[in-house]
């Protein structure tokens, strides 16, 4: 695309990664990738580069990884481009920054703003119940995901969506949105619209802790839980004392023989493992106990019928 403005892109993860591929594929040039330093991540901690590296390097982009904002404003300044395009990139840019660009920094933004402003939108739309989610393309400014919307795309929320299958098509639709997007943005045909910051809801960053289920909560909000928290914190709890990360459930209208609704505890019956939450049954239906391989109900109870009737912690 010889018309279009030179592009230095933004991210991290997979999520960002796609809408690189995107980038690419269509043609738009890429000067230049900025992706977080090299980590440690999975077992024996090994670092590890980004996806977005990866990304990058199978397409001979240049990629720098700044430690630092100071850091960072330098080797943009350097850069000079035209257009800045961020996905997931991990770190809060400055005006230093944001002030480079002819034509700004866009954001790919996984919710439909200003609905789920901040680090984990995905995850907070299963668990809300949305039947609706989407990307919006923003405009960046200082101020967290509070930029003015460009355009919007949306995508419907299944109820056997998980974080890893909804942000797998996330990730595609954010990447037809960019595509799409910045030609319209440069030729002027897209116009900036203020958000209702009247309507912002805000979502955090994730911990480990968040997976803990607690079940007084009722059976629909944990089930929604366990597929927020998939692939990761993932959600667990406890059967005497040992962790037990529960992978996929579903909620059970009302009370069938071999259930117990007692509160938390475990019942087995048939294959089926059942739990009383503070509100309707909860089935679990493939789960992980600690130091082992998922497992399917029935393979479970096959190892630890003495569990029935285990109060959950």
């Amino acid at each position: 695309m010889s018309s279009s403005p030179s592009i230095l892109f933004m991210g991290t993860p997979a999520f960002a990664a796609t809408a690189l591929t995107g980038l690419v594929t269509a043609g738009f040039p890429a000067i230049g990738v900025i992706t977080q330093p090299d980590a440690k991540s999975g077992r024996g901690s090994k670092i590890g580069a980004s996806e977005v590296k990866c990304q990058a390097e199978k397409h001979n982009i240049p990629v720098y990884q700044p430690e630092d904002k100071a850091e960072l404003t330098e080797v943009v300044k350097k850069i000079k481009p035209e257009l800045i395009v961020v996905a997931a990139y991990g770190m809060i840019i400055p005006q230093t920054v944001l002030d480079i660009p002819k034509y700004g920094t866009l954001n790919i933004h996984g919710s439909i703003l200003p609905a789920y402003r901040g680090a984990s939108p995905i995850a907070e739309a299963i668990l809300a119940g949305d039947k609706e989610t989407g990307i919006t393309i923003m405009k960046m400014s200082l101020g967290m995901d509070e930029g003015d919307t460009i355009s919007n795309y949306r995508l419907p929320i299944t109820r056997e969506d998980t974080t890893e299958t909804l942000t797998d098509k996330m990730a595609t639709l954010g990447a037809k949105a960019i595509v799409e997007s910045i030609p319209k943005w440069i030729s002027g045909e897209l116009k900036e619209t203020p958000q209702d910051d009247s309507k912002a809801t805000y979502c955090k960053k994730l911990t480990k802790e968040d997976g803990h289920i607690d079940w007084s909560k009722p059976a629909g909000q944990i089930e929604r839980m366990v597929r927020a928290y998939t692939p990761w914190p993932t959600a667990y709890t406890f059967a005497r004392d040992a962790r037990i990360k529960i992978l996929k459930s579903r909620e059970i209208p009302g009370l069938r023989p071999g259930m117990t609704d007692t509160l938390g505890v475990l019942s087995f019956d048939d294959g089926h493992i059942y739990v009383g939450t503070g509100g309707g049954i909860l089935e679990i239906l493939e789960l992980q106990p600690e130091g082992k391989k998922p497992m399917t109900a029935r393979d479970y109870i096959n190892g630890n019928k003495q569990l029935d009737g285990t109060k959950l912690e």
